[in-house]
C-alpha cells in the first residue's frame, strides 16, 4: 500500500489558501463553542481514507483524478 495518499482533503488545499491571509494557515472557529484557533491548512478538512470505499481495497483513484484537475492551480 505504499505510495497511497492516506490523508485526503474534503476541501481542496489549493481553495482553502484562498482563505489564508498568509497561505499558510486560517482562522477556524468552533460553531458550537464559539471558540477559534489558528489551523495550518495542511491540517484543516483533512480526514483519513476520506475518498476511499470501506469495503473495497484503497487505491486512491478518487484522490488521483482530483489532483489532476486541482493540479495547475
Amino acid at each position: 500500500m505504499s505510495g497511497l495518499t492516506r490523508r485526503q482533503h474534503y476541501v481542496p488545499r489549493v481553495y482553502l489558501g484562498r482563505w489564508a491571509p498568509d497561505k499558510t494557515n486560517l482562522l477556524v472557529t468552533d460553531k458550537e463553542s464559539g471558540d477559534s484557533k489558528q489551523m495550518s491548512i495542511r491540517d484543516s478538512m483533512v480526514q483519513s481514507w476520506y475518498y476511499e470505499n470501506p469495503n473495497d481495497e484503497r487505491n486512491n483513484e478518487l484522490e488521483r483524478a482530483f489532483h489532476e484537475y486541482e493540479g495547475p492551480f
